[in-house]
């Protein structure tokens, strides 16, 4: 593999219903400098033939692993497909294995690469839509400020303002690779926890000419009905960690907000011991 690319695009991968899309994408870039890192989750879908069909050269390194870690912890496989960067690479898109990126999103990422430099942002974002199984668009594009605090941005998502997915995020990887995910269930918040915590004290610099295009469908955690009581465990551990780690940094409405989310989700789960802990490791009783 060539190791001149200041890019590394790194794929998760599990699901095979919708992967071709994903790696046509790819295949699809008009700035074709970047690697490409796939870990298999021990998936029962082989995606080799798939990956057959594009001439990916000397920029793919493909690894099936065989043991299914995402089934037990997804932020696990994050941290396992990323120790298969190389070190050259400056930046790291973790993107999963149903989105589909814009073909000007490389070409944009090296368009803008001073300014990101210069304004010292360890998080680059793309403007997303949402897309069904079919890739048809089911919402607006969202777009953000070019410059934006983080806490700021996680606080205008949870007034419903935008949205936000893995996908749409470039890390740079010194700061990417040595951090540890929040492991909470289904990694269900964990990206915009290490949103926060990789930004550190810069802010998101955000890219709104290309597009990330982000998949709901039935066989996505997102858009899949089950699972609804681990969704609800990983959103009140999120709350509290917002409110044991990022407190001091929030406004007392940003405070408030979570103690209310927090209050919520424990009255519609108090029967389940895990709840009746996460409130009191919240500091609310």
């Amino acid at each position: 593999m060539s190791l001149i690319k200041d890019l590394a695009i790194v794929i998760p991968y599990f699901k095979y219903d919708k992967f071709e899309e994903t790696l046509n994408s790819l295949d699809r870039q008009t700035n074709k400098n970047f690697n490409i890192y796939i870990g298999d989750d021990a998936s029962p879908f082989s995606p080799e033939l798939l990956l057959n069909k594009f001439d990916f050269s000397n920029r793919l390194i493909y690894q099936r692993f065989n043991e299914n870690l995402g089934k037990k912890s997804l932020t696990s496989q994050w941290e396992r497909c990323l120790k298969l960067v190389r070190d050259r690479e400056t930046w790291i898109m973790i993107l999963c294995d149903d989105d589909v990126l814009s073909e000007n999103c490389v070409s944009e990422f090296y368009f803008n690469i001073n300014k990101v430099n210069k304004l010292g942002s360890n998080v680059i974002r793309f403007a997303s839509r949402v897309i069904n199984g079919d890739g048809i668009y089911i919402s607006e594009k969202y777009n953000h400020p070019q410059i934006e605090n983080p806490l700021g941005f996680i606080f205008r998502k949870e007034q419903g303002g935008t949205r936000s997915s893995l996908s749409e995020y470039i890390f740079r990887a010194s700061e990417l690779k040595t951090y540890r995910f929040v492991n909470f269930p289904l990694g269900w918040h964990s990206d915009v926890v290490a949103l926060a915590e990789i930004s550190k004290s810069a802010d998101i610099f955000t890219i709104n000419s290309s597009c990330v295009n982000f998949r709901i469908f039935n066989n996505s955690i997102t858009g899949s009905p089950r699972q609804l009581h681990l969704k609800a465990k990983a959103t009140i551990s999120y709350y509290v960690y917002l409110i044991k780690n990022f407190g001091m940094k929030m406004t007392r409405s940003q405070n408030d907000h979570c103690k209310r989310r927090v209050f919520k989700i424990w009255k519609e789960n108090k029967r389940d011991l895990f709840f009746w802990f996460q409130l009191f490791r919240s500091q609310l009783i």
